[in-house]
């Protein structure tokens, strides 16, 4: 498979997880690699508590690892559990409480780029 292909499958696998478990408001950015160098997508949520959001980032590590055979490089924050970030190198994965998500607004820093609300074609 190609590696960029299998990203792509990685970033909908997370959209399908995180909605799965009852995330809210998924936004997938795609970045343009001739602009930014950062990674080639974040994926963005919040959920209504901090129990949920570990379920969402638990459940993202297990499928993840089980379908792709890879791990984060990186996991940040399950201790507070108000913004948890999975950083898959090509992905990195954003998961915020409500309050959090306002206070960052990454989809406003970042409005350039292509944001997409559904899973990649």
């Amino acid at each position: 498979m190609e590696e960029k292909e299998q990203v792509k499958q990685i970033v909908n696998e997370i959209f399908n997880i995180i909605e799965d478990k009852k995330g809210n408001d998924t936004v997938i950015i795609k970045f343009n690699p001739d602009i930014t160098t950062i990674c080639d997508y974040f994926v963005i949520a919040d959920a209504d508590s901090e129990r949920q959001l570990k379920a969402i980032s638990d459940g993202i590590q297990r499928e993840i690892k089980t379908k792709f055979h890879v791990r984060p490089l990186h996991v940040e924050g399950e201790q507070s559990a108000q913004w948890i970030v999975l950083d898959y190198m090509d992905v990195i994965v954003h998961l915020f409480t409500p309050e959090m998500r306002e206070f960052y607004a990454l989809e406003r820093l970042w409005a350039d780029a292509e944001q997409l609300t559904k899973p990649i074609n």
